[in-house]
């Protein structure tokens, strides 16, 4: 596996893929409350409510999306692989490339490139 080569089978990966993006649609969810609240003060930007639907399409699209991608897992047949190593060279959030390669890591290659709240 020296030379970046990482076989899985096209289901898993797909699998993987749209449990990741229906993960975003409930980050992006998440959103929806803050900026409604943002959205509700006195003086609040008319343009806050445009993005808080655009937050609810983009979760909308998310979800669906996702649960596309994880149907299509049951249609396809048994065999089909694929190098996902050459397709996340260029992640930067080790986590995220970890998921998709199935390695393990440790709790400070996760944190890395993934924002921090405090």
């Amino acid at each position: 596996m020296e030379d970046g080569t990482t076989i899985r089978s096209l289901a898993e990966v797909l699998s993987i893929l749209g449990g990741e993006i229906s993960s975003l649609a409930g980050i992006a969810e998440g959103l929806q409350p803050v900026l409604a609240l943002a959205c509700s003060g006195p003086g609040a930007d008319p343009r806050l409510s445009r993005t808080i639907q655009t937050c609810d399409l983009l979760t909308q699209k998310l979800e669906a999306i996702g649960g596309v991608i994880i149907d299509l897992c049951d249609t396809l047949s048994a065999g089909y692989e694929v190098d996902i190593g050459a397709a996340i060279g260029n992640i930067r959030l080790s986590g995220l490339a970890a998921t998709l390669s199935q390695k393990q890591t440790s709790p400070a290659d996760q944190r890395e490139g993934e924002v921090e709240l405090f």
